[in-house]
């Protein structure tokens, strides 16, 4: 039997309110973005980048592959970015556009950071100085998969708007202190929640930061939500408290409509956020390329 699920269900705000966030002149300066990415393309002379590259005093690994805009850049959840975990996403993306992930400092083949905690703003720097150091094009496709990946590549959208074409959330809470609308909040004690975020490195940590970042802008903005409490929680949370989170959940994916009232929300049967290999995840990402492409296209008289 075919256990892949049934067409995702995806739905908008009225235009009405979309037009809080809309400028007529996005579509006509994304796509001159994209142009020039595309003529700096046709004008370089190497592939892709891969490699080390300095962002002052230390270096970042990053590779690309394929080619075509947006750039999608993949981010993860745990800083590891060229891991295995998303080495068949990167491959079957690279088809269809360039394709970059990266090493965060101190994980897999990137020099380790100066200091630490680290905050938010430090790894969206980390990422803007790395970007330009291996002189990847903008605008970008953020991919931000689980919390740390979700929170980063938010926080970069919202820090540097004018490099992103679109932003694709993958099973990820919008960043919040308000316990309210945190669905975990008041079902696990705090010992339970950090354990359970652990391997987030520091997602927790960075939730204000975020939180008090956000707010509208005109940047599409796509969010899957998987809808299996297998999928998120844990055997040892109990039935109960696994239902209600996921119930929490779902209904909190309509908090993202704050970062943009035109926030496409998509629900799959089998997304997990931490399995970016999924195909559930690729059509996500394909489907927010399409629109970030079409919307770009100069309209007729």
């Amino acid at each position: 039997m075919d256990a892949r699920p049934a067409p995702l269900t995806a739905y908008r705000t009225s235009p009405s309110v979309a037009a809080t966030v809309r400028s007529t002149h996005r579509p006509i300066l994304l796509g001159a973005l994209l142009m020039a990415a595309v003529l700096a393309g046709c004008s370089g002379a190497g592939s892709p980048p891969r490699g080390n590259f300095d962002i002052g005093g230390r270096t970042l690994f990053i590779e690309c592959h394929g080619s075509g805009t947006p750039v999608i850049v993949l981010e993860s959840i745990d800083g590891y970015g060229t891991g295995p975990n998303s080495a068949a996403l990167a491959a079957k993306l690279s088809g269809e556009a360039t394709v970059c992930r990266y090493d965060r400092a101190g994980l897999g083949r990137s020099d380790p950071a100066p200091a630490a905690p680290r905050s938010l703003h430090d790894l969206v720097d980390d990422l803007a100085k790395l970007l330009q150091a291996a002189a990847v094009p903008g605008p970008y496709l953020l991919v931000g998969p689980g919390l740390a990946g979700g929170e980063l590549a938010l926080g970069y959208a919202l820090l540097h708007t004018d490099r992103v074409a679109g932003l694709v959330i993958l099973d990820t809470d919008l960043p919040t202190t308000d316990p309210a609308r945190q669905p975990l909040a008041g079902l696990l004690t705090q010992a339970q929640r950090d354990d359970y975020y652990l391997g987030a490195s520091g997602a927790l940590a960075w939730q204000a930061e975020v939180a008090a970042l956000v707010h509208p802008i005109s940047v599409l903005v796509r969010v899957a939500t998987a809808t299996q409490p297998d999928i998120l929680c844990p055997d040892s949370w109990g039935q109960v408290v696994c239902t209600q989170a996921l119930a929490r959940h779902l209904e909190f994916a309509a908090d993202w409509r704050q970062v943009n009232p035109e926030a496409v929300l998509a629900r799959d049967d089998v997304l997990p956020a931490f399995r970016l290999a999924d195909e559930a995840a690729a059509q996500e990402i394909l489907a927010a390329l399409e629109s970030v492409r079409r919307t770009s296209e100069p309209t007729g008289s």
